[in-house]
């Protein structure tokens, strides 16, 4: 795929000659009112309300994010569009994107300079997380809004996980022991009876006497006669019970330390209840623990204790004796708070080594996932940090002034206020607001005296502020207005 040509177009605006064609018989006074709602056909986008997953969004140079809430989603310099852009090489219906198969698509709307992806001219392509795309003059990324990895988000937690004998290990050495003891005893017999048998001996089963005063099992068959027993054995018997038991013998030395391991099975066992009842209150104790860490996790880490908190969440996601599902809950717990605190530190990181820009950009994106997660409750985290995010906000939008960026100074400042109660950005949009105010109404009282000295004024209100702002909503009416009636 060969690279377009970087060369920008304009287009003009057409015009209608109503004295040669007249008015369309279809044609609604209302349908290209930039006031109206032009989004009643869209469909809009569902997000599930989950703290943990953002929304696809486009950010623009400033580093400004614009969530994608509905498609098709069309992009350029018309007043109608989803996301209104400035700048030279622009269509008023440049681009659109729509949700096609489980997948973001790109759309070029016919437009004369064209779309490119990632320095690419293209019509139409899937985007991937990290595409840029270059409409005109304007560049923006696109983003999914997938949640970090894992690996990104714990950078200093190192992840344990011994998987070796699965998630209960205990329970199967447990049972590993038991099946190499019964192989023993199975063995010992064998080789002991095929020693009688080559030796001639009869083997005599070993009884055990009960009282004669005992009720006698009815499970229990009648001992068989012996041979070579006498007669005197044979009167005990009628008179009382025999429990015949395997005989006892002792197994060759090659197996003589199994059977220990079935004395020690009985210690885990359902047979010791002091053992049992123990374990069981270790278990519930974990489970409780877990509860109360989740809990309270929100809590400790708007107060401060992430370092605490985190620790804990670690030893709890290693502990077998949880159930999966609880174990679940707390590291999904763990990366949802972790992945808002890394960028805090990296931000911190880059502010010891005098990197402003970076540490700007990771503290506005901390403060925008904190906000997101908790509303408007801040941590210490932010607190610490809020002052040199809102000092750097004003001092970007006062550049942008004097460079005549007017839009971006105006949304500088508005963040510096929304964000930190700013009065020098308070100041600055009173005034920027006071002077588009003036200029509009002037442009009212020339416009039927002369109009182009009003368009002119009107388009100056335009420039100073911002799309959604008041002045330029009705500035760009009335042009809209001239634009499609003629002087």
């Amino acid at each position: 795929m060969k690279q377009g040509s970087e060369e920008i177009l304009s287009e003009s605006t057409p015009v209608i000659d109503l004295r040669k064609n007249g008015l369309p018989e279809s044609f609604d006074a209302g349908a290209n009112d930039p006031t109206q709602n032009w989004d009643n056909d869209k469909t809009e986008v569902y997000f599930d309300s989950d703290d943990d997953q953002g929304s696809a969004s486009l950010t623009d140079a400033e580093g400004e994010s614009h969530p994608i809430t509905a498609f098709p989603f069309i992009m350029g310099r018309g007043t109608e569009c989803d996301l209104v852009l400035t700048g030279k090489g622009l269509s008023r219906k440049h681009i659109e994107i729509i949700f096609q198969s489980g997948r973001f698509v790109v759309n070029d709307l016919e437009s004369l300079n064209g779309l490119k992806v990632n320095g690419y001219k293209v019509s139409r392509v899937i985007l991937e997380e990290g595409d840029e795309i270059k409409l005109g003059e304007s560049s923006l990324t696109f983003s999914s809004g997938v949640s970090e990895s894992k690996s990104d988000a714990e950078p200093a937690l190192e992840e344990i996980t011994d998987n070796t004998f699965g998630s209960d290990s205990a329970t199967k050495i447990k049972r590993l022991a038991a099946m190499a003891c019964s192989v023993a005893l199975i063995l010992g017999g064998g080789v002991y009876a095929y020693k009688s048998m080559s030796s001639g001996q009869q083997i005599a089963p070993v009884a055990r006497v009960t009282p004669s005063n005992a009720a006698p099992s009815n499970n229990i068959a009648p001992p068989r006669q012996v041979v070579g027993q006498s007669s005197a054995l044979q009167q005990p018997i009628q008179q009382k019970q025999i429990v015949f038991t395997p005989p006892v013998s002792s197994p060759p030395p090659s197996l003589s330390l199994k059977p220990q391991v079935r004395t020690n099975r009985s210690f885990t066992g359902s047979s010791n209840p002091a053992l049992a009842k123990l374990t069981s209150s270790k278990n519930s104790k974990s489970v409780r623990s877990a509860k109360r860490l989740l809990k309270k996790a929100n809590a400790r880490y708007l107060d401060g204790d992430v370092v605490a908190l985190f620790k804990e969440m670690k030893v709890l996601e290693n502990d077998s004796r949880l159930p999966s599902g609880l174990a679940d809950d707390v590291r999904a717990k763990h990366q949802s708070l972790a992945s808002i605190y890394t960028d805090y530190s990296k931000g911190q990181k880059a502010f010891a080594q005098n990197n402003v820009d970076g540490a700007f950009n990771y503290w506005t994106r901390f403060l925008e996932k904190e906000s997101r997660k908790f509303k408007s409750t801040r941590s210490v985290y932010a607190d610490q940090v809020v002052v040199k995010v809102v000092d750097e906000y004003v001092t970007r939008g006062n550049k942008a002034s004097q460079a005549g960026e007017h839009h971006k100074a105006y949304k500088m400042w508005k963040k510096a206020s929304k964000l930190g109660d700013s009065v020098a950005a308070k100041i600055a949009i009173d005034s920027v607001n006071a002077k588009s105010k003036q200029l509009y109404r002037k442009a009212l009282r020339l416009e039927y005296v002369n109009s182009a000295k009003a368009k002119s004024l009107w388009q100056q209100v335009v420039t100073l502020v911002p799309p959604g702002t008041e002045y330029y909503t009705k500035a760009s009416s009335k042009l809209a207005w001239y634009d499609r009636w003629g002087g």
